[in-house]
């Protein structure tokens, strides 16, 4: 198998998305991303992270995952993006926020933002996308009340939230 061919096997749990750092793991160096970039195989979507051409881009968790990607490793949605991610009440979409409990680049692209995630996180994944479980988005986003009654509510009926987790937010939030 080359390495072309390995890095592709690699990324396709993550829609395409592949890192240098990942692909550095596997023995790849930079000048091959570079040559693959310059021949229209790889498209380079920001500092360190690629996608490959001919893998579709067209739905929200590919886009996820390359802002994850640039983020790095360990990084999830949280808050409203992870609310919205969800279907779990509508959000702004112009700014996705991230949170990752390890080191980041100071910059990143413009629109991200990210907040320093507690160690030891356990995301939950929706979409093969990691997530802040939905209880916790729900406490962490900045929303009013009407969407974050109707973010708890659909929240149980998808099954991502226990009851009690529902009465406990409902408590806090002073819903119903």
């Amino acid at each position: 198998m080359t390495h072309y061919e390995t890095l592709k096997s690699e990324s396709m749990g993550s829609y395409g998305v592949v890192t240098s750092r990942k692909a550095a793991r596997l023995g790849i160096r930079g000048f091959e991303l570079d040559r693959w970039t310059k021949v229209g195989k790889l498209i380079k979507t920001a500092r360190g992270v690629y996608r490959f051409a001919d893998y579709p881009m067209d739905s929200e968790s590919a886009a996820m995952t390359a802002i994850l990607a640039e983020v790095g490793e360990g990084a999830y949605l949280c808050g409203e993006t992870a609310l919205g991610f969800m279907e779990l009440c509508p959000v702004r979409s112009y700014v996705a926020t991230v949170a990752t409990p390890n080191r980041f680049r100071r910059h990143v692209s413009e629109g991200i933002q990210v907040y320093k995630g507690a160690a030891g996180y356990e995301p939950s994944y929706y979409n093969g996308v990691p997530c802040q479980r939905a209880a916790d988005a729900i406490r962490a986003a900045v929303i009013d009340g009407d969407k974050r009654e109707e973010a708890i509510f659909a929240a149980r009926k998808a099954g991502l939230i226990s009851d009690a987790e529902q009465a406990q937010l409902n408590k806090e939030f002073g819903n119903g």
